[in-house]
Parts: C-alpha cells; sequence; structure tokens
C-alpha cells in the first residue's frame, strides 16, 4: 500500500476521475482537487476514499495549498475548452 498523498487535478472530470479511481484501488491516498466540491462526482469520489479539496487551475494560491504535502500530482488540463494559451499557463 502506498502511503504517500498523490493531488489529482480535475479529479471530477474523465482522465482526473479515471486516475483518481485507479490510485484509490491501488491503495493510493488521493487528494482529488475540483472547483466544486458539493457536486455529485466530487462526493462520489469521497464515498470511494479520496479527500475531495477545492482549488481551481486559474488560482494560483488554491493549488499551492492542495498541493502542500503531497509527494506527486497528475495534473490534466483542458484545452479544448480554454484554449492552448491557457493551457500551457495552467499546465
Amino acid at each position: 500500500m502506498v502511503a504517500d498523498v498523490i493531488a489529482v487535478c480535475g479529479a471530477t472530470g474523465r482522465q482526473g476521475g479515471a486516475a483518481t479511481r485507479s490510485l484509490l484501488r491501488a491503495g493510493s491516498k488521493v487528494r482529488a482537487l475540483t472547483r466544486r466540491p458539493n457536486r455529485r462526482r466530487a462526493r462520489t469520489l469521497a464515498d470511494l476514499g479520496a479527500d475531495v479539496v477545492r482549488a481551481d487551475m486559474n488560482d494560483p494560491a488554491s493549488l499551492r495549498a492542495a498541493f502542500e504535502g503531497a509527494h506527486g500530482v497528475y495534473s490534466v488540463q483542458n484545452g479544448l475548452k480554454s484554449g492552448f494559451d491557457h493551457e500551457v499557463a495552467q499546465g
């Protein structure tokens, strides 16, 4: 069992959600980052054992707080939604 926390950006989306569920199945501690922690998808991840926290890719302070103490980060951005330049900035 892995003891280190992995922070997953976009945890309620397709890629981030799949990564979150896979990490949880492997026994990892997951900090699931989302802009809306009260939504159904976020609550489902919490029910599976993830620590769901509010963070926004456009708010560096929220990311610093969410990444605090994490061993690693799975980061996924949506370039189709936000545009290439914004995707690069978020990354």
